[in-house]
């Protein structure tokens, strides 16, 4: 295409990241790329449609690979930050038409690896065959063609050597988050607010299929409130929470039937915290747990390993107690849970795109719609219409209707009933 990327010195006398038209200079509207929120960038690569990787500084001082739109900045908030193989710093080197990164990234222990980046970053070395795992480290990739094949250097037995490898990326599809019964598209789960009942509706996109209970009864302090997938088969579970001492119990279901085995992750919360969503925050395939005081506007969270509880800490503190947690989908397809709010109030939905435990940056924040009236509230997030983006499922508080917005990446493409008139000690449980 003729653009160029590099690393040129800006005038806040550091070094930035540019990229030129196929007949521009350094000079040139929207040359400079910024940053991720600090003081320097460079770019390394850029594919035919003007996608450039490279490094930059973050917010908090780390150097991080990044991957722009083929248009837009380090600076405006589309561009996004791979992040790292669990260390502090990473950077992209190579990039294909598809936009597929490879760089290297620090370990979470001494050293870096390797690393491809789709929609999460990957160790190229978890890719090798066992056999080559045995021999092989692959320490940085360099480049990456448009059939997939990557190159790169590493140590063989100890020596140095280039690789040249094509990764095994056919695994088995990606389960559907929310699809009980593994048709591929994502049901219904509804809580009874008078017996404690849980029941599904199992969905063909938006037309109802079938629908049953998966527990006649439950006791009413035991409140449904989120699916995650515990056990990493495939299939949801169901996550409850005591409301008499915010406790956190499970039951791990298969399909739309339970498995019998139920345990507690939590036999206490402190007082306030209410589950809010069951994301990937940290990228490792489990489901965590997100919770909000909403007296206080803390949004907290806490790792999960399975079923083994982790790390926690801190989304948020002293946030809007009107801005109610409603929802974690990934808004912006970049890889990581964002959150959505409703004001409880004035009915505003609002939105935060996130990187893991962070902002994705100080201005990536924003409102999907004004004034949504308060019969309305958002009780889940899943894809209706199987584009891989999530929608708003809204559950009305006197009618019963249950309605929809569909969503591609931030923008509205459409919206409609699914239901109208649902029995109202039905509630949605969470699907966030």
């Amino acid at each position: 295409s003729g653009q160029v990327t590099g690393s040129a010195y800006a005038n806040s006398g550091y070094d930035h990241a540019f990229r030129t038209t196929a007949m521009g200079t350094l000079n040139g509207i929207g040359a400079d790329l910024g940053t991720l929120g600090s003081t320097d960038s460079g770019g390394a690569a850029i594919n035919d449609s003007g996608e450039v990787t490279g490094y930059s500084t973050t917010s908090g001082g780390e150097p991080h690979a990044f991957r722009t739109t083929a248009t837009g900045t380090l600076s405006d908030g589309t561009a996004t930050d791979l992040g790292t193989l669990g260390g502090n710093f990473s950077a992209g080197l190579g990039i294909n038409s598809s936009g597929q990164v490879v760089g290297y990234a620090e370990l979470s222990v001494t050293g870096h690896h390797a690393f491809l980046y789709t929609n999460k970053m990957i160790d190229l070395n978890t890719l090798l065959s066992p056999a080559d795992q045995a021999r092989w480290v692959l320490t940085q990739a360099n480049a990456i063609n448009d059939s997939g094949q990557i190159t790169g250097y590493g140590a063989i037995n100890g020596q140095i050597h280039a690789f040249r490898m094509t990764p095994n990326l056919v695994a088995p599809a990606i389960p559907v988050r929310f699809d009980f019964n593994g048709d591929g598209h994502a049901d219904l789960l509804f809580q009874n607010r008078t017996n404690g009942a849980v029941a599904f509706e199992t969905m063909n996109g938006f037309t109802p299929a079938t629908n049953g209970y998966i527990f006649p009864s439950v006791n009413l302090d035991y409140k449904a409130v989120g699916t995650p997938d515990l056990n990493g088969d495939g299939k949801p579970d169901i996550l409850f929470q005591s409301q008499t001492n915010g406790g956190i119990s499970y039951a791990l279901l298969n399909g739309l039937a339970p498995s019998g085995q139920y345990g507690v992750l939590f036999p206490a919360v402190a007082a306030g915290f209410i589950v809010a969503g069951t994301p990937d925050i940290n990228g490792d395939g489990h489901p965590d747990i997100v919770f909000q005081k909403q007296s206080t506007g803390d949004i907290s969270y806490v790792f999960l390993n399975g079923l083994t509880p982790g790390a926690f800490g801190y989304l948020f503190h002293g946030l809007d107690p009107n801005l109610k947690l409603v929802g974690t989908p990934d808004l912006n397809k970049d890889g990581h849970s964002d959150l959505l709010f409703q004001n409880t109030k004035t009915g505003d939905v609002v939105y935060v795109l996130m990187n893991a435990t962070t902002m994705l940056s100080p201005t990536s924040y924003g409102t999907l719609f004004h004034n949504v009236a308060l019969e309305y509230q958002i009780v889940g997030n899943l894809d209706l219409n199987d584009d891989g983006f999530e929608d708003i499922v809204f559950q009305g508080q006197t009618n019963g209707d249950i309605s929809y917005v569909l969503l591609n990446n931030l923008a509205v493409t459409g919206y409609g009933y699914l239901f109208h008139g649902v029995n109202l000690d039905f509630k949605i449980v969470g699907v966030h």
